[in-house]
């Protein structure tokens, strides 16, 4: 934490260095030292401090499109991962483009060697900037006709209104591809872990007439299709009888269970319900989940367990090409266990039930 404290001062002290530079440099060249300020409005005056022709300010530009071009790529919202070699050309050229115009800077200001301070002003602005404004004057002319007509000022304008505007659409889809995901990722999950909980009351059906699970998909959703289920109501009841060894009338619970009727699996599920789709994760090209069975001794007792589970990277596959560094390469949604005596899921889905995914 510390390193990262000395490492904020030293980058905010740095900046502060080089923007005061530039304000006393922008001062000695008669322009206003708030201008130095402004990106855009920066290159512009630069290139009039050096008595250059207004129109390089595209080249100087590319620096920007090339920074915001690899942020850009670097999102998963952008699709620009197939330009970044062509952000990276962009860079390159700006960055020779403002070398060009350190050098010729130094020379505006009369060094003894301009191509060396121009490298020093281009590599360390922080420490040269400001040395240069304060231990050199201006000494050249600058050429009216370098400057820009108000035409060109207008096509300028339109032309960086355009890209800014690009650029923010950009911009806003990688602020918003976190919340995107999030809205999907939870469509997505409401509808496998509404598929498991029907495949686990499909299973407790199965437990109810076999005393045991399975863990074929085949055999379960047959049973789902044509298969019956005995309803049995339980009682309790007491009953008096007579205790020979006590020689007196007393009292023994007991439960009476009978058949009251059966009932077919399908009535279990929602009208026009398709067992087949008790297989297929939601959402999918068809994919499975995985469904096991078997039986654990718990404290001299077996008892019988089942687990269907499915993983993120296949619950979210249609989204993997465009959400691929957002998606939990180790994570899956699961229902029952082989390991515990557990019917129930590894997920929260409240919010799935009322109705708010």
């Amino acid at each position: 934490m510390t390193i990262l404290i000395v490492y904020i001062i030293v980058l905010f002290v740095a900046l502060g260095a080089m923007l005061w530079g530039q304000w006393l440099i922008f001062q000695k060249a008669g322009k206003p030292g708030f201008m130095s300020f402004i990106p855009v409005v920066r290159e512009l005056e630069f290139l009039e401090i050096v008595n250059k022709p207004w129109w390089l300010i595209f080249p100087l530009l590319l620096t920007y499109s090339g920074v915001l071009g690899h942020l850009l790529s670097n999102s998963v919202a952008s699709g620009l991962e197939e330009y970044k070699m062509w952000f990276t050309v962009a860079q390159l050229l700006g960055a020779v483009a403002w070398f060009f115009v350190m050098v010729s800077l130094a020379k505006a200001f009369g060094t003894k060697s301009p191509l060396v301070y121009g490298i020093a002003l281009f590599i360390l602005p922080f420490v040269f900037f400001p040395v240069l404004g304060l231990t050199h004057q201006y000494q050249i002319v600058t050429d009216e006709k370098n400057k820009m007509s108000p035409r060109q000022s207008i096509i300028l304008n339109v032309g960086l209104a355009v890209l800014a505007g690009f650029l923010a659409f950009k911009l806003y889809l990688v602020v918003m591809e976190p919340i995107n995901f999030a809205r999907l990722e939870r469509r997505h999950m409401c509808a496998v872990t509404e598929r498991l909980e029907q495949i686990r009351e499909a299973q407790t059906a199965y437990k109810t007439q076999f005393g045991e699970y399975t863990g074929d998909f085949n055999v379960l959703i047959a049973f789902v299709d044509t298969g019956i289920v005995t309803i049995y109501e339980r009682k309790d009841s007491t009953f008096v009888y007579y205790d020979n060894r006590f020689q007196q009338d007393m009292n023994r619970d007991t439960t009476i269970v009978r058949i009251i009727g059966y009932q077919k699996v399908r009535e279990r599920f929602p009208e026009g319900f398709d067992p087949q789709s008790l297989r297929f994760v939601p959402m999918t090209n068809n994919a499975e989940f995985n469904l096991a069975a078997g039986k654990i001794d718990r404290g001299g007792i077996t008892v019988p367990v089942f687990e269907a589970s499915v993983t993120d990277i296949v619950m979210l596959d249609k989204l993997n090409a465009r959400f691929d560094p957002y998606i939990k390469k180790d994570h899956s949604y699961q229902i029952g266990s082989l390991t515990e005596a557990s019917t129930g899921g590894n997920y929260e889905n409240s919010q799935c039930k009322d109705g708010a995914n």
